[in-house]
């Protein structure tokens, strides 16, 4: 029941969560988490990689003070610099619509050699094939426009899309970028000359040697898919992590010192506005101060040459992980008593931020901490809710009510001794019988409180016709389940035969219930009635249990106790009616047994022999 019940609960936590997540409340939590872990796990010394920045800083603005119009010459000689000292591929991370020559023919001087060679060097560098230039698609008036370089440029580049990629970067709705896209919008790899590539994938593509064709590329062991899909970005640290070397270093001859030559030598170069009144900077899980462009560019060519993968369990399988681990909690929460399953859910709750953390340092996973702890906290209060207003409530209850009643047979008895109001018992060999509703639990959820009373009320009349029939003692209702003895407070004999034969006609009673329970409570989707029994013979003490105002006429010991788990062990085994091997030493008659079990009882340190008795309907 408590499986069935811990299914319920993390199957209703886990639409609960997915709710929020399809309306975006916990898309941004959870990002925002994954983003403390960045901070806190610091940087990656897992990503030494030939990539650097060559940053177009303030002191290269103070040293080069030209408009950026007329830096074409500065780009040529900085392009043939790094050639000089073994940059495989050079990324330009600047898309310009104007050049110098564009700038001296709007001005007059379209007859002047000069509108015709400025930037002439520029083109004979883009002509050696080391050099990418980029693009934008869908940066102004929707997702149509694409802002490509310059016609003349195109013309030296040969293949475009080898030698031209997007520099667009997906943001988050919170501004972040986390994510980038290797390819983008496949669907106009017909359009001629479209660029489809990322700047960073044709970087890595030409670094390798690569093709830009074809359906996917491995790199670095991992798969990449030609698809509109985006990649989560490993980022190596905060801005200023990946080595840089100022652009003025490039342009002036000898500024380049011995150890950023070295840095130059096989790898790939990432040019970029880095200085402070640049507009390109970008929020990343880094948090402040703001990345620039180039930077983010440059941790997605790491990304993909380093092979890691922030891997992130997503949809379907996201859902599937919260749900059995809200149900799991659910289950063990239901098992404990109230204080015990309220620590042990706080404590769950406290460790999910740390497996978070463990799960991104070790291994590169991004766990939904924040959808799986709030199924758990909702698993958590319903359960303990369920415990406080459902089965114990219930069952507390019933105690009170049934409680009241005793047979006719234990008043008798206590008028007829002078003695009989006093505290205290006799120990004495009886057997005793344990009887409980099987799926009480799920038939009082589909009841009301009025209809399981009518229920038990009914149960109850048929139940005990068979005890007292055989002149059995009901010695009290335990919610839904029965306790009778037999051998007190008279003596007889054959108690053991008298409380196997009341098995029976409790047994038969069960199944004369199931036609009521189908005309009475139709259509309620109701499990078929049914009880286990379990009888022990041994020694118990029978009498006044209390104080003086309120005193209770019952059995005690071990005798109650094995009866008592038998009736649970019916479960276990399969059976209806289970019996001790006791019972079946002081019993005259000869049933008829079934499976036979040794089985350890709670509260007893020697196992029980059990025997199935057979019954009709069973």
């Amino acid at each position: 029941m408590n499986a069935t019940r811990a299914l319920a609960l993390g199957l209703c936590s886990t639409l609960l969560v997915e709710a929020l997540w399809t309306v975006g409340v916990l898309e941004g939590v959870e990002a925002d988490l994954v983003d403390r872990w960045h901070t806190v796990r610091g940087p990656r010394h897992d990503m030494d990689l030939p990539i650097v920045v060559v940053a177009v800083d303030d002191a290269s603005l103070e040293r080069i003070p030209d408009p950026f119009v007329f830096w074409g010459p500065r780009f040529a000689t900085a392009f043939a610099t790094l050639r000089e000292h073994g940059a495989t591929v050079v990324g330009l991370d600047f898309l310009t619509k104007v050049s110098g020559e564009d700038f001296f023919r709007r001005n007059g001087f379209e007859d002047h050699p000069i509108a015709r060679t400025w930037d002439s060097g520029f083109r004979r560098e883009l002509f050696q094939g080391d050099v990418v230039l980029v693009a934008s698609r869908g940066s102004g008036d929707g997702e149509d426009r694409l802002d490509m370089p310059m016609s003349e440029n195109l013309l030296v580049l040969g293949d475009a899309r080898a030698r031209v990629g997007l520099d667009n970067l997906p943001h988050d709705t919170d501004g972040t970028v986390r994510r980038f896209r290797p390819v983008v919008n496949p669907e106009l790899v017909e359009v001629a000359k479209a660029p489809i590539h990322a700047l960073s994938t044709v970087l890595v593509l030409h670094h390798l040697g690569l093709e830009a064709k074809g359906d996917a590329w491995t790199l670095a062991g991992r798969s990449i898919p030609a698809t509109d899909a985006t990649v989560p970005i490993v980022y190596r640290g905060p801005t200023g992590t990946w080595p840089r070397v100022p652009f003025w270093k490039l342009t002036e001859p000898g500024a380049l010192g011995p150890d950023e030559a070295a840095l130059l030598k096989g790898a790939i170069v990432l040019v970029g506005s880095t200085h402070a009144s640049s507009t390109d900077l970008l929020r990343t899980p880094w948090g402040p101060p703001l990345m620039p462009g180039v930077e983010v560019h440059a941790n997605a060519v790491g990304t993909l040459l380093s092979g890691h993968r922030l891997a992130s369990p997503g949809g379907p399988f996201r859902a599937l992980g919260v749900g059995l681990l809200a149900s799991l909690v659910a289950f063990v929460l239901l098992r404990l008593e109230t204080r015990s399953a309220a620590a042990v859910g706080l404590a769950v709750l406290a460790g999910m931020p740390l497996l978070g953390l463990l799960a991104f340092v070790a291994l590169d996973t991004a766990l939904p901490v924040a959808s799986a702890s709030l199924a758990i906290a909702t698993v958590g209060t319903a359960s303990l809710g369920w415990r406080y207003l459902g089965e114990e409530r219930e069952k507390r209850h019933l105690r009170q009510v049934f409680g009241r009643y005793v047979s006719d047979a234990v008043v008798a008895d206590i008028l007829s001794s002078p003695e009989g109001l006093r505290l205290g018992g006799d120990r004495r060999v009886v057997t005793v019988l344990f009887s409980d509703i099987r799926n009480f639990t799920t038939l009082s959820e589909r009841l009301t409180p009025e209809e399981t009373v009518e229920m038990l009320n009914v149960w109850f009349d048929r139940a005990c016709a068979p005890i007292l029939e055989q002149g059995g003692v009901v010695d009290k209702f335990i919610g839904d389940a029965v306790m009778a003895v037999f051998g007190a407070p008279v003596h007889t004999d054959d108690h053991a035969d008298r409380a196997i034969a009341a098995a029976r006609g409790l047994s038969a009673a069960a199944d004369g219930l199931v036609p009521w329970m189908e005309a009475r409570f139709p259509d309620r989707d109701l499990p078929r009635f049914d009880v286990g029994i379990g009888i022990h013979t041994g020694a118990a003490v029978i009498g006044n249990i209390g104080f003086e105002r309120r005193t209770e006429y019952t059995a005690i010991g071990d005798a109650v106790n094995v009866a008592s788990r038998l009736e649970g062990l019916t479960k276990t085994v399969g059976c209806r009616l289970l019996v001790s091997r006791a019972t079946l030493a002081a019993s005259r008659m000869s049933p008829a047994t079934g499976r036979t079990a040794e089985m350890a009882v709670k509260g007893r340190e020697e196992p029980v022999q059990v025997v199935e008795i057979l019954v009709e309907g069973a």
